[in-house]
């Protein structure tokens, strides 16, 4: 009898840990989903606020507003009013 018992359940300890490690790997995978969430979006709102204070301190001109916004867009992307971005000496990048 004990032998009929241990054949029913020989599967049963591979199926739990299939149905467990799914469930923690879920558990796991939307804590990290949910913290790079958080940083592109801390990221996002720090570039935004810098170039908004940016904005603020330069002067418009209405002859030439295009220089105005492509300034404020550069301190978004790259974070300096000037395109390109910088390695991690500092140098920079590109044009």
């Amino acid at each position: 009898m004990n032998t009929l018992r241990n054949k029913s359940q020989s599967g049963n300890a591979i199926l739990e840990f299939a149905i467990g490690w799914s469930l923690m790997w879920a558990l796991f995978a939307g804590i990290y989903q949910y913290g790079y969430t958080m940083y592109v979006y801390n990221a996002l709102m720090t570039s935004v606020s810098n170039a908004a204070q940016l904005g603020s301190k330069l002067d418009y001109d209405t002859a030439s507003p295009n220089t105005f916004t492509t300034s404020v867009t550069n301190m978004v992307l790259y974070g300096d009013t000037t395109a390109g971005s910088r390695n991690s000496s500092g140098a920079k990048i590109g044009v």
